[in-house]
């Protein structure tokens, strides 16, 4: 919109690539890796997801993906059957802290 004048916010793409950086490192370069991404076609989504993927060391696989929305009940509901298709997933990466409190509470 041409209603405002500045816009502040948080870099989308930087924030999946620390995130992608950090899991590199945590992982030590191996791994597979779920991904919980927000709303479909939403912009931070896909740009969190982009700065994610780009920034992983070749080592690391994302086996999976699963649409949180942006929620927990989202991610309380439909997490525990991705985790049993992919009982190999060593770590979990959301993109925001209702779906990582989601996704804690069902690993736990």
């Amino acid at each position: 919109s041409k209603l405002y004048t500045a816009y502040v916010g948080a870099n989308n793409t930087e924030v999946g690539h620390t995130a992608g950086q950090y899991v590199s490192d945590l992982l030590k370069g191996r791994g597979n890796v779920l991904e919980i991404k927000g709303a479909r076609g939403a912009s931070p989504t896909t740009d969190r997801h982009a700065g994610f993927r780009k920034t992983l060391a070749p080592g690391i696989r994302v086996v999976a993906e699963l649409a949180g929305d942006w929620e927990r009940e989202y991610v309380l509901k439909r997490l525990p059957n991705v985790l049993k298709q992919h009982p190999d997933v060593d770590l979990v990466f959301a993109h925001n802290d209702r779906m990582a409190l989601g996704a804690y509470q069902v690993c736990k």
